[in-house]
């Protein structure tokens, strides 16, 4: 009981962070999905073949895991993406992160 109260006092403003913030929720169940997510794709890809392709895995489950926390469509960026990167200015690469991502403008065909 002591080693909680202890804990309690110790991380009091991080335990109560959310009653200054409106847009911290009361429950952590964002997270807890992210994180069944990311144990079923380490289930999933324990036998991925090697190295390289486990962390290339990684990397496009961190992307779309992202991509649906932002509410972009993951299929939409990672076919935009790749074709857009090969004319991008090096110093501006950022702007192709998911956090700064703009999907591309839909010209619409003449009727």
């Amino acid at each position: 009981m002591g080693k909680t109260i202890g804990y309690t006092q110790n991380n009091w403003t991080a335990l109560t962070r959310f009653l200054d913030d409106a847009k911290i929720p009361i429950h952590s169940n964002a997270s807890k999905r992210a994180l069944r997510v990311a144990a079923l794709g380490k289930k999933n890809c324990l036998f991925v073949g090697h190295d390289e392709a486990g962390q290339n895995t990684a990397v496009l489950c961190s992307l779309v895991s992202t991509c649906e926390t932002l509410g972009i469509d993951p299929q939409e960026y990672l076919a935009d993406v790749p074709i857009r990167i090969q004319d991008h200015l090096q110093h501006r690469i950022d702007e192709l992160s998911p956090q700064n991502w703009k999907a591309p403008q839909k010209v619409d065909a003449p009727a």
